[in-house]
């Protein structure tokens, strides 16, 4: 069986790296209507990798591949946005510390944790369900048009 580590570094500096530029780009959208671009970082990383994935090992990931990707992207893309969340937090209580007060102030809310909860799942569950897809049934058309096109023989 393939080793996954490199993938999942792959993974994890190219979401990085395309986080800090749609980072940027929403530093240009107006306060409020760069939400959505929430979700570019992780697409994006995903099938760059895919198609690292498929150039490499000649072949489509296993259903014990897609699986172990599939969680690992999502482990990956979500330890880092909590991190990021985190020292931003941090970053923002140097200039006033009610800020951690705040925040766990509402932490300890139940509607709050419930509709953050709901914000996860809601962007999550959709995410995993598209690497899921991707790296199944898509990655074996993709390979069988680059089997086609000579692109790996």
């Amino acid at each position: 069986m393939t080793s996954l580590r490199p993938y999942f570094l792959w993974f994890f500096l190219l979401s990085l790296i395309i986080t800090f530029i749609i980072g940027l780009i929403g530093l240009f959208l107006p306060i409020g209507s760069g939400g959505f671009l929430t979700a570019f970082p992780y697409l994006i990383a995903m099938i760059v990798v895919l198609f690292r994935f498929l150039k490499k090992e000649k072949r489509a990931p296993t259903s014990s591949e897609k699986h172990k990707l599939s969680l690992g992207f999502m482990g990956i893309f979500w330890g880092y946005s909590l991190i990021g969340f985190i020292v931003g937090l941090l970053w923002a209580s140097r200039a006033n510390p009610q800020v951690l007060d705040d925040a766990w102030t509402y932490l300890q809310h139940p509607r709050f944790f419930i509709y953050a909860i709901g914000l996860f799942l809601l962007l999550a569950v959709p995410l995993y369900l598209v690497t899921l897809w991707f790296y199944g049934k898509q990655a074996r058309r993709m390979v069988n048009k680059m089997q086609e096109d000579h692109e790996i023989e």
